[in-house]
């Protein structure tokens, strides 16, 4: 558990209409190690290309941190990276 939740309760939390939420979701799903890896993929990778930024960066961050099991994986992980670029602004993410 973190923060008394399971991984799979973090995982929901992505889903959230809060952004502040799903960026904490995002990062509390590195805390679970290794393991995580698959089960957490399908919920990560859509929030790279999230309305807000601080989901985008925190998403990025975890995936990265997880690291690549399948080259299908990196190609997705790669596809939403580019989409993410697209969507940042200069000067750094700021949330609406």
């Amino acid at each position: 558990l973190v923060e008394g939740k399971s991984l799979q309760d973090w995982l929901e939390l992505t889903k959230s209409p809060d952004p502040a939420v799903r960026q904490s979701a995002a990062e509390a799903v590195t805390r679970f190690g290794p393991d995580a890896r698959k089960p957490a993929f399908p919920y990560l990778v859509p929030l790279l290309s999230d309305d807000d930024p601080g989901v985008r960066m925190s998403s990025l961050g975890t995936v990265g941190a997880m690291l690549f099991e399948s080259k299908d994986e990196q190609t997705k992980v790669f596809t939403a990276l580019r989409l993410l670029l697209a969507k940042t602004t200069p000067g750094g993410p700021s949330r609406k």
